[in-house]
């Protein structure tokens, strides 16, 4: 027997390859993993720091019945949904589960400078959320697109990505009119 020319025996043929799709535990923690690095790019802002260390202005902030948010300085505002954005992402990878108050507030205290920190405990805590961020990007390895480190294409649920399409999509990309409408009565 002699096996066809290009045929699947072939040996001058090349193997065939098959692309391995993410998991549905990778595509998660991507998109936690680039929530992370979203938060972070906040987070080691020098006037956001000291807008977190600030024992007067995180009174101010935190006073009740929505009056601190009036109250707190834009760079805090800044630093509490980065934090808010950064535990929310880690809570709800390791545990899936709704996240209690006390919870939350130990990351609070874990990962985030506190008025009163030293620099040294500072520069530690940026360390604990870099460790954070390096351990959700290696759960996310098979979702991140190769040679990209922070925000990253995922693939649809049929596996296929913009890159795939020629990276023919954008944000800003006009549909027909009534396409919109048309997908949402009919996915």
């Amino acid at each position: 027997l002699q096996p066809i020319p290009g045929g699947p025996r072939d040996p001058s043929a090349p193997a065939p390859t098959r692309a391995v799709r993410p998991t549905t535990d990778q595509n998660n923690a991507a998109g936690f993993y680039d929530r992370l690095v979203e938060a972070e790019s906040v987070l080691s802002q020098p006037e956001v720091v000291s807008a977190a260390t600030d024992y007067k202005g995180n009174v101010m902030a935190n006073l009740p019945l929505g009056a601190g948010n009036y109250l707190a300085t834009p760079e805090y505002q800044q630093f509490d949904q980065a934090k808010r954005n950064f535990i929310n992402s880690v809570l709800r990878k390791e545990s899936g589960a709704a996240i209690s108050e006390g919870e939350f507030d130990n990351a609070s205290k874990q990962y985030f400078p506190q008025p009163g920190d030293t620099p040294e405990k500072i520069a530690q805590k940026a360390r604990n959320r870099s460790t954070v961020i390096a351990a959700m990007k290696r759960t996310a390895a098979g979702a991140l697109q190769q040679g990209q480190t922070d925000t990253q294409a995922y693939p649809g649920a049929d596996g296929v990505t913009n890159q795939d399409m020629g990276g023919t999509f954008s944000p800003d990309m006009q549909f027909p009119p009534g396409a919109i409408e048309d997908l949402t009565a009919d996915p």
